[in-house]
Protein backbone atom coordinates (compact mmCIF):
# COMPACT_ATOMS: atom_id res chain seq x y z
CA UNK A 1 0.00 0.00 0.00
CA UNK A 2 1.60 3.24 -1.17
CA UNK A 3 -0.92 5.70 0.29
CA UNK A 4 -4.54 6.75 0.58
CA UNK A 5 -4.90 7.10 -3.21
CA UNK A 6 -4.17 3.43 -3.73
CA UNK A 7 -6.27 2.50 -0.70
CA UNK A 8 -9.36 4.28 -2.04
CA UNK A 9 -8.87 2.84 -5.54
CA UNK A 10 -8.88 -0.64 -4.07
CA UNK A 11 -12.01 0.07 -2.05
CA UNK A 12 -13.79 1.33 -5.17
CA UNK A 13 -13.19 -1.98 -6.93
CA UNK A 14 -15.41 -3.78 -4.38
CA UNK A 15 -18.49 -2.32 -6.08
CA UNK A 16 -17.36 -1.20 -9.56
CA UNK A 17 -20.91 -0.38 -10.74
CA UNK A 18 -21.25 2.47 -8.26
CA UNK A 19 -17.69 3.84 -8.00
CA UNK A 20 -15.87 3.42 -11.30
CA UNK A 21 -17.29 6.43 -13.14
CA UNK A 22 -14.86 9.24 -13.91
CA UNK A 23 -16.46 11.79 -11.61
CA UNK A 24 -16.40 9.52 -8.55
CA UNK A 25 -12.80 8.54 -9.18
CA UNK A 26 -11.77 12.21 -9.44
CA UNK A 27 -13.58 12.94 -6.17
CA UNK A 28 -11.82 10.04 -4.42
CA UNK A 29 -8.45 11.17 -5.79
CA UNK A 30 -9.00 14.68 -4.42
CA UNK A 31 -9.86 13.33 -0.97
CA UNK A 32 -6.88 11.00 -1.02
CA UNK A 33 -4.50 13.79 -2.05
CA UNK A 34 -5.27 15.78 1.11
CA UNK A 35 -4.81 12.70 3.28
CA UNK A 36 -1.54 11.76 1.54
CA UNK A 37 -0.18 15.27 2.12
CA UNK A 38 -1.16 15.08 5.78
CA UNK A 39 0.51 11.66 6.15
CA UNK A 40 3.71 12.93 4.49
CA UNK A 41 3.84 15.93 6.81
CA UNK A 42 3.26 13.74 9.87
CA UNK A 43 6.06 11.41 8.73
CA UNK A 44 8.43 14.35 8.21
CA UNK A 45 7.68 15.69 11.70
CA UNK A 46 8.26 12.25 13.23
CA UNK A 47 11.58 11.74 11.38
CA UNK A 48 12.75 15.23 12.40
CA UNK A 49 12.63 14.06 16.02
CA UNK A 50 14.66 10.92 15.32
CA UNK A 51 18.36 11.86 15.35
CA UNK A 52 19.45 9.13 12.94
CA UNK A 53 16.93 10.24 10.27
CA UNK A 54 16.42 13.95 10.93
CA UNK A 55 17.42 16.47 8.23
CA UNK A 56 20.56 18.45 9.00
CA UNK A 57 18.69 21.65 9.89
CA UNK A 58 16.62 19.82 12.53
CA UNK A 59 19.71 18.73 14.43
CA UNK A 60 20.30 22.22 15.82
CA UNK A 61 17.09 22.05 17.90
CA UNK A 62 17.88 18.54 19.13
CA UNK A 63 21.38 19.66 20.08
CA UNK A 64 19.99 22.60 22.06
CA UNK A 65 17.70 20.23 23.97
CA UNK A 66 20.65 17.99 24.82
CA UNK A 67 23.04 20.78 25.73
CA UNK A 68 25.31 20.13 22.73
CA UNK A 69 26.10 22.73 20.11
CA UNK A 70 27.32 22.36 16.55
CA UNK A 71 30.73 23.95 16.10
CA UNK A 72 31.82 25.98 13.06
CA UNK A 73 32.98 23.63 10.33
CA UNK A 74 31.68 20.50 12.08
CA UNK A 75 30.46 17.95 9.54
CA UNK A 76 26.75 17.06 9.79
CA UNK A 77 27.55 13.35 10.27
CA UNK A 78 29.92 14.21 13.12
CA UNK A 79 27.36 16.38 14.92
CA UNK A 80 24.65 13.76 14.40
CA UNK A 81 26.88 11.09 15.95
CA UNK A 82 27.60 13.26 18.99
CA UNK A 83 23.86 13.80 19.49
CA UNK A 84 23.21 10.07 19.28
CA UNK A 85 25.61 9.59 22.21
CA UNK A 86 24.51 12.63 24.24
CA UNK A 87 23.37 10.50 27.20
CA UNK A 88 26.76 8.82 27.52
CA UNK A 89 28.48 12.18 27.04
CA UNK A 90 26.82 13.77 30.08
CA UNK A 91 26.62 10.58 32.14
CA UNK A 92 30.42 10.24 32.10
CA UNK A 93 31.33 13.94 32.12
CA UNK A 94 34.24 14.94 34.32
CA UNK A 95 36.04 11.60 33.99
CA UNK A 96 38.90 10.22 31.93
CA UNK A 97 36.69 7.48 30.39
CA UNK A 98 34.18 10.21 29.55
CA UNK A 99 36.79 12.21 27.64
CA UNK A 100 37.86 9.10 25.71
CA UNK A 101 34.23 8.34 24.88
CA UNK A 102 33.71 11.91 23.65
CA UNK A 103 36.75 11.63 21.40
CA UNK A 104 35.47 8.29 20.10
CA UNK A 105 32.14 9.88 19.16
CA UNK A 106 34.03 12.64 17.34
CA UNK A 107 35.83 10.09 15.18
CA UNK A 108 39.02 9.60 17.21
CA UNK A 109 39.19 6.19 18.73
CA UNK A 110 40.33 2.62 18.53
CA UNK A 111 39.61 0.47 15.52
CA UNK A 112 39.83 -3.17 16.54
CA UNK A 113 40.06 -6.14 14.18
CA UNK A 114 40.07 -9.90 14.56
CA UNK A 115 42.04 -12.64 12.90
CA UNK A 116 40.54 -13.95 9.66
CA UNK A 117 42.08 -17.23 8.67
CA UNK A 118 45.85 -17.03 8.75
CA UNK A 119 46.14 -13.36 7.77
CA UNK A 120 45.59 -10.21 9.84
CA UNK A 121 46.89 -6.99 8.29
CA UNK A 122 48.41 -4.66 10.86
CA UNK A 123 48.96 -7.24 13.62
CA UNK A 124 52.68 -7.58 13.02
CA UNK A 125 54.61 -4.54 11.83
CA UNK A 126 58.25 -4.83 10.85
CA UNK A 127 60.02 -1.71 12.11
CA UNK A 128 63.46 -0.84 13.41
CA UNK A 129 63.99 -2.83 16.58
CA UNK A 130 62.07 -5.98 15.67
CA UNK A 131 58.44 -7.07 15.51
CA UNK A 132 55.77 -5.23 17.47
CA UNK A 133 52.59 -7.01 18.49
CA UNK A 134 49.70 -4.65 19.27
CA UNK A 135 47.02 -6.60 21.12
CA UNK A 136 43.59 -5.30 22.10
CA UNK A 137 41.98 -8.40 23.59
CA UNK A 138 41.51 -12.14 23.44
CA UNK A 139 43.60 -15.00 24.74
CA UNK A 140 47.27 -14.87 25.55
CA UNK A 141 49.78 -15.01 22.70
CA UNK A 142 52.41 -17.62 23.49
CA UNK A 143 55.92 -18.23 22.19
CA UNK A 144 56.60 -21.34 20.14
CA UNK A 145 58.93 -22.60 17.43
CA UNK A 146 58.92 -24.52 14.17
CA UNK A 147 61.49 -26.94 12.90
CA UNK A 148 62.31 -27.30 9.20
CA UNK A 149 64.72 -29.66 7.48
CA UNK A 150 66.25 -28.51 4.22
CA UNK A 151 68.85 -30.62 2.38
CA UNK A 152 69.54 -32.56 5.56
CA UNK A 153 70.06 -29.40 7.61
CA UNK A 154 67.61 -28.76 10.48
CA UNK A 155 66.51 -25.22 11.30
CA UNK A 156 64.47 -24.16 14.34
CA UNK A 157 62.70 -20.83 13.95
CA UNK A 158 60.91 -18.88 16.71
CA UNK A 159 57.23 -18.17 16.16
CA UNK A 160 54.07 -17.28 18.08
CA UNK A 161 50.81 -19.10 18.72
CA UNK A 162 47.90 -16.67 18.38
CA UNK A 163 44.51 -17.79 19.79
CA UNK A 164 41.35 -17.73 17.68
CA UNK A 165 39.77 -14.95 19.76
CA UNK A 166 42.78 -12.67 19.32
CA UNK A 167 41.82 -9.02 18.81
CA UNK A 168 44.23 -6.33 17.67
CA UNK A 169 44.50 -2.62 17.03
CA UNK A 170 44.44 -1.83 13.35
CA UNK A 171 45.23 1.76 14.35
CA UNK A 172 47.20 2.97 17.36
CA UNK A 173 44.57 3.94 19.93
CA UNK A 174 43.68 7.51 20.69
CA UNK A 175 44.91 8.15 24.20
CA UNK A 176 45.06 10.76 26.94
CA UNK A 177 48.41 11.27 28.67
CA UNK A 178 48.23 12.51 32.26
CA UNK A 179 51.51 14.34 32.82
CA UNK A 180 51.70 13.81 36.58
CA UNK A 181 53.00 10.30 35.90
CA UNK A 182 56.21 11.75 34.46
CA UNK A 183 56.32 15.17 36.11
CA UNK A 184 54.46 15.77 39.40
CA UNK A 185 54.88 19.53 38.98
CA UNK A 186 52.28 19.51 36.19
CA UNK A 187 49.97 17.06 37.97
CA UNK A 188 46.75 18.67 36.69
CA UNK A 189 47.69 18.74 33.00
CA UNK A 190 46.98 16.27 30.22
CA UNK A 191 47.56 15.95 26.47
CA UNK A 192 45.59 14.28 23.69
CA UNK A 193 47.13 11.92 21.13
CA UNK A 194 44.55 11.58 18.38
CA UNK A 195 44.19 8.85 15.77
CA UNK A 196 41.30 9.58 13.37
CA UNK A 197 39.31 6.42 12.70
CA UNK A 198 36.20 7.88 11.03
CA UNK A 199 37.13 10.08 8.08
CA UNK A 200 33.58 11.40 7.56
CA UNK A 201 33.72 13.03 11.01
CA UNK A 202 37.06 14.85 10.92
CA UNK A 203 39.22 14.38 7.80
CA UNK A 204 39.63 17.02 5.12
CA UNK A 205 37.79 16.01 1.97
CA UNK A 206 38.76 16.42 -1.68
CA UNK A 207 36.80 18.91 -3.76
CA UNK A 208 34.25 16.23 -4.64
CA UNK A 209 33.74 15.29 -1.00
CA UNK A 210 35.58 11.98 -1.17
CA UNK A 211 38.34 10.87 1.19
CA UNK A 212 41.10 8.27 1.09
CA UNK A 213 39.57 5.07 -0.28
CA UNK A 214 41.48 2.78 2.08
CA UNK A 215 40.91 4.89 5.19
CA UNK A 216 44.63 5.48 5.69
CA UNK A 217 46.01 8.62 7.30
CA UNK A 218 48.77 9.33 4.80
CA UNK A 219 49.62 13.03 4.92
CA UNK A 220 46.41 13.76 6.82
CA UNK A 221 45.89 17.26 8.14
CA UNK A 222 43.18 18.62 10.40
CA UNK A 223 41.68 22.05 9.86
CA UNK A 224 41.92 24.75 12.51
CA UNK A 225 38.13 24.49 12.89
CA UNK A 226 38.50 20.79 13.70
CA UNK A 227 41.21 21.47 16.27
CA UNK A 228 39.00 24.13 17.85
CA UNK A 229 36.12 21.62 17.94
CA UNK A 230 38.24 19.08 19.81
CA UNK A 231 39.38 21.70 22.31
CA UNK A 232 35.83 22.94 22.90
CA UNK A 233 34.35 19.48 23.45
CA UNK A 234 37.16 18.42 25.78
CA UNK A 235 36.93 21.68 27.74
CA UNK A 236 33.22 20.96 28.19
CA UNK A 237 33.66 17.43 29.53
CA UNK A 238 37.08 17.37 31.28
CA UNK A 239 37.44 17.30 35.08
CA UNK A 240 37.16 20.82 36.47
CA UNK A 241 40.72 20.88 37.86
CA UNK A 242 42.42 19.54 34.72
CA UNK A 243 44.08 21.64 32.02
CA UNK A 244 44.72 20.69 28.41
CA UNK A 245 48.42 21.00 27.62
CA UNK A 246 48.71 19.79 24.02
CA UNK A 247 47.02 17.98 21.12
CA UNK A 248 48.97 15.69 18.79
CA UNK A 249 48.04 13.81 15.62
CA UNK A 250 49.33 10.22 15.50
CA UNK A 251 50.04 8.51 12.18
CA UNK A 252 48.53 5.16 11.32
CA UNK A 253 50.63 2.16 12.26
CA UNK A 254 50.71 0.35 8.90
CA UNK A 255 52.93 0.30 5.84
CA UNK A 256 51.86 2.78 3.18
CA UNK A 257 51.39 1.42 -0.31
CA UNK A 258 51.72 2.72 -3.81
CA UNK A 259 48.73 2.42 -6.15
CA UNK A 260 49.90 -1.02 -7.27
CA UNK A 261 49.78 -2.37 -3.70
CA UNK A 262 53.52 -2.59 -3.17
CA UNK A 263 55.14 -1.06 -0.04
CA UNK A 264 58.22 1.14 0.11
CA UNK A 265 61.24 -0.59 -1.38
CA UNK A 266 63.01 -0.97 1.97
CA UNK A 267 59.93 -2.34 3.74
CA UNK A 268 59.85 0.52 6.22
CA UNK A 269 56.74 2.10 7.71
CA UNK A 270 56.31 5.63 6.45
CA UNK A 271 56.11 8.27 9.19
CA UNK A 272 55.01 5.75 11.79
CA UNK A 273 54.07 7.04 15.23
CA UNK A 274 55.70 10.44 14.80
CA UNK A 275 53.05 12.72 16.33
CA UNK A 276 52.35 16.07 14.70
CA UNK A 277 51.79 18.91 17.14
CA UNK A 278 48.35 20.46 16.55
CA UNK A 279 48.08 22.63 19.66
CA UNK A 280 50.17 23.69 22.66
CA UNK A 281 48.78 25.84 25.44
CA UNK A 282 50.35 29.29 25.36
CA UNK A 283 53.30 29.52 27.71
CA UNK A 284 54.16 25.82 27.56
Amino acid sequence: MTGFSEYLRRLSRINPLDYQDQGTQAHLAALAGVLDDLAAEAKAVMLARLIAYAPDDALELTGHERGLQRYPGEYPDAFRNRLLHAWEFWDRAGTLPGMLAALEHMGYGVRIGMLTGDVAEGVFSAVTGGVILTQAGGGEVTSSSRTYTVDGQTYTLPTLIVPDDYRYYSYPPTRIVEHYQADPSIWAEFSLYLTPTEASFNADAWDDGSRWDDGSLWDLTLTQAEIDRVRSVIDQIKPAHARLRGIYLVSQFITDYWDDGSPWDDGSVWDTNHPTTLYLRPGV
